[in-house]
Order: C-alpha cells, then structure tokens, then sequence
C-alpha cells in the first residue's frame, strides 16, 4: 500500500504514515526504509509505498519501505548534520557521512586496542583468570547475534530486541561484540543517543575490568574475607 508520512522524529527514528485512504496513522521505523541511502532521514509528505502488518485491532506498523518518487525527492540528511555544501551537494554529503563512519570506526578500533594492551599488561604483572577471556568472548559472540537478530527484525517488519537488553550485555563484557555488529551490520551506529549510552557501556565494564583485577581490588578482597571471617567466628562464639 502507499501512504504519506505525516510526521518524523529525528532524535529517534520514528514516525507515522498517514493512510491515503482515511485509516488510522501508521507507525514506521528508520530501520524499515529499505532504500534509504545512508544517515539519511524520509521526508514528511512525500509517498512511501509499503507493507503493512497489524499488530493490534488500533496499531500498525510500516515495514520495507520504499521510496515512490525519487530518492533524493525522497530522503535527506538530519538539518543538525548539514555540511557546507557548495558545488555538489551530494559529493559533500558522501564525504561528510564518510568522515563520521571513519571516525567512529577510530573510536571503536582504538578503544579495542587499548583494552587488549591493558588486559596483556594485567596478565604480564598481576594474574588474568581465563575465565574472565572466556567470558569476554562467550558475551560479545552473544550480543553479536543479537544486533543480528534485531537487524533482521527491523528489515522484516517484526518486534525489536529492545534497546535496554543490547545496552545491557555491552555493559557485560559484550562491547567487542557490539562494536563488531555496528561496523559489519551498520546496525545502532547512527542513533546519537543509542551511541551515547553504548560509550557509557563500555567505559563502565572497562572500569570495573581494571578495578577488579589491580592489586587496589585484591586487598580490598581481603580485607572483606577478614571481616567475613572475624564476624563469623565472633557468632559462633556467642
């Protein structure tokens, strides 16, 4: 079916066809707009044409989403993110989008980096328990497929893995997970402030990380198994 969207979110890539034919607004996410060039934004009150399916006797949802005109009648960059443009609008776009992917890939990268030379640093000094490696690998394997499973959710028009469960298991040790799914499956790496609460994510694991495994952490330890000791041979005592 065709509609006009009628109105757009920026900040949180949604919004709400308006049926042509009289019918109840029609939900939409960025996600469905199967032809949109990338971090780029539909225009409201241009024709969509679209599947749609019920998810209740009052709400729908819109998904693979095309464009019925043409795309750049279609879809544009957020106004926050205008460039100068001068010759060309469109080259200075693809270079202005090209710099932002460079420089969250930078980011990315750079953070993994120094997390392994930090983790190898710990292990030359002090102890790194296998474990915590496998656990590293075994959530970010997790948190992979479920950017994956989300990803394929949204092309298909079905319920999403809500945002909390992905932030969530990045905060457990499954940030190089999440980091390797924004890159390869250009999923969650455009929403500000998705990436906002992901780096929180990720600093705090790294945080807890490096407190856990410093000497800081092992006399902290002990002291709390001296205190447990003394205040249960104190009980049995009385």
């Amino acid at each position: 079916m065709k509609g006009r969207l009628a109105n757009w979110n920026v900040d949180r890539g949604f919004g709400f066809f308006r049926d042509d034919n009289g019918g109840r607004d029609i939900f939409v996410h960025i996600t469905a707009f199967l032809d949109a060039p990338a971090h780029q934004e539909p225009i409201v009150g241009q024709l969509y044409e679209f599947h749609l399916q019920h998810i209740d006797d009052q709400h729908s949802r819109a998904f693979n989403v095309h464009a019925v005109n043409s795309l750049a009648d279609s879809y544009r960059r957020p106004a926050l993110e205008e460039p100068t443009v001068h010759n060309n609008g469109h080259d200075a776009a693809a270079a202005h989008h090209s710099w932002l992917n460079t420089r969250l890939l930078v980011w990315q990268v750079g953070t993994f980096i120094l997390f392994v030379a930090a983790a190898l640093g710990i292990a030359t000094k002090w102890v790194l328990p296998v474990w915590i490696i496998a656990l590293y690998v075994a959530a970010s394997a997790w948190t992979f497929w479920l950017y994956w499973l989300d990803k394929t959710a949204a092309a298909r028009g079905e319920w999403r893995i809500r945002e909390q469960t992905l932030q969530f298991f990045s905060l457990f040790c499954g940030w190089p997970g999440a980091m390797l799914a924004q890159q390869m499956l250009h999923h969650k790496s455009r929403k500000q402030s998705f990436q906002t609460e992901f780096w929180f994510a990720v600093v705090g694991n790294i945080a807890v990380f490096l407190f856990f495994l410093s000497p800081v952490a092992a006399v902290f330890w002990s002291e709390y198994r001296s205190g447990l000791d003394q205040f249960f041979s104190a009980l049995s005592l009385s």
